[in-house]
């Protein structure tokens, strides 16, 4: 089995975004084949994340991040899990064979190219702490893209993306690939409105446990 660790980065915790895609990435590893685990953040204020949760983390094959851009890098709370991270594992030096990482960022900006900078933060990581970074998913307007995820553009951009991170675990990162962008498929004005509506409300409330 192929141990697969899906870390929710979003301090909203179960009502998050990023947990929407992270749970719709599961549906595509079969449970014949990987073995998924679920990492939330500690939001303890002061306190470090229990060794347990970085033990998980530390003993997967695969990583998948998830996690919301704030002022156009990473949650303060998420930065704090991947210095936990670091402190316990130190420095090594990725190779054949180490943790291969992904990950999933949204932002409420239309345009996916703001999510950039974030993707390089978690490459520096990965060169630091000795994992293998792989790809990013950069998606834009992230709460509008959950919301019309069955609509046919959106939900083909998505699946593609989340087979081809099933893809690259099961091929074990034999070839490079560049990070994919998605962006949501109606006018920016109209993204506005959705975000402030009632529709959303009730979306944010009904979303996936």
């Amino acid at each position: 089995m192929i141990k697969v660790c899906l870390v929710n980065g979003s301090p909203s915790g179960k009502t998050a975004t990023s947990l929407v895609f992270l749970k719709d990435l599961d549906r595509f590893l079969d449970d014949t084949v990987f073995q998924k685990e679920y990492v939330s953040l500690n939001l303890k204020a002061g306190e470090a994340n229990p060794a347990s949760v970085i033990a998980i983390i530390g003993g997967s094959d695969a990583l998948v991040f998830s996690f919301p851009l704030y002022a156009y890098t990473l949650p303060a709370a998420f930065t704090r899990l991947l210095e936990d991270y670091y402190k316990q594992n130190g420095d090594r030096r990725a190779g054949d064979g180490a943790t291969r990482v992904y990950a999933i960022v949204n932002s409420g900006y239309p345009v996916p190219g703001v999510n950039f900078e974030a993707l390089q933060v978690m490459r520096n990581f990965c060169r630091r702490a000795g994992l293998t970074w792989r790809f990013g998913v950069a998606i834009g307007g992230g709460l509008v893209v959950a919301m019309t995820r069955n609509i046919p553009l959106v939900k083909r951009k998505l699946r593609k993306a989340y087979g081809l991170i099933k893809a690259d675990i099961l091929e074990q990162g034999k070839k490079d690939l560049d990070d994919i962008s998605i962006k949501p498929v109606i006018p920016r004005r109209m993204m506005i409105y959705m975000k402030d509506s009632r529709w959303a409300k009730r979306y944010m409330e009904r979303r996936p446990k």
